[in-house]
């Protein structure tokens, strides 16, 4: 999983559409943006699932995930970075 962070307006779009078109990855690659105004760490973690659902391997790898006050996101991390 790699994370790119930036300025509002830096070519961060640009930048990754570029890479996952020339990389060959559209069905590979989840897309999430996250504002500043988007602090819950539980909403971030539901929309990373749900974006990774919708590639080819997510959708193999990623189980039914709800929404349930005890969702820990960086254990949720740990298991999408393994193998």
């Amino acid at each position: 999983m790699h994370v790119v962070s930036g300025a509002a307006c830096s070519g961060k779009t640009v930048l990754l559409r570029s890479w996952i078109a020339e990389a060959g990855l559209a069905g590979r690659a989840a897309w999430v943006t996250a504002g500043r105004d988007e602090g819950d760490p539980q909403r971030f973690w539901l929309s990373v699932v749900s974006a990774l659902r919708a590639t080819d391997p997510g959708s193999e790898r990623i189980r039914a995930v709800s929404a349930a006050p005890d969702l820990d996101g960086w254990a949720l991390a740990e298991r999408l970075g393994g193998n």
